[in-house]
C-alpha cells in the first residue's frame, strides 16, 4: 500500500537533511536543517530534551538556492556602473 502524506507527520533532523539533499550537487547538513528551524522557515519542535523534529510538509516546501561562488553571481547595478 503507497505510504500517503501525513500533514502533521514530524521527522528526525536527519531524514529532512536527506529530503533537501535530493537532487542538490552537495548534501544539505543537519546543521543547516537546525538553522532553518531556529530562524522559522521550517516548523520545530522538541521530541525530548536534546532532539527536535521537523514538520515533513515544511520540509518538503523549502526550496534550497545553489550558493553562488565569489565573483560569479550576477552584480547589482552600482557595483556594475562603478566597475566600468
Amino acid at each position: 500500500m503507497p505510504r500517503q502524506d501525513n500533514p502533521e507527520r514530524w521527522i528526525t533532523g536527519k531524514e529532512a537533511a536527506d529530503i533537501l539533499s535530493k537532487g542538490r550537487a552537495r548534501p544539505v547538513s543537519v546543521d543547516y536543517v537546525r538553522l532553518l528551524g531556529v530562524k522559522r522557515h521550517i516548523a520545530m519542535r522538541d521530541r525530548d530534551g536534546r532532539t527536535k523534529e521537523y514538520l515533513e510538509s515544511d520540509v518538503r516546501r523549502y526550496k534550497v538556492r545553489e550558493n553562488v561562488e565569489a565573483g560569479k553571481g550576477p552584480r547589482r547595478k552600482e557595483e556594475a556602473s562603478s566597475a566600468a
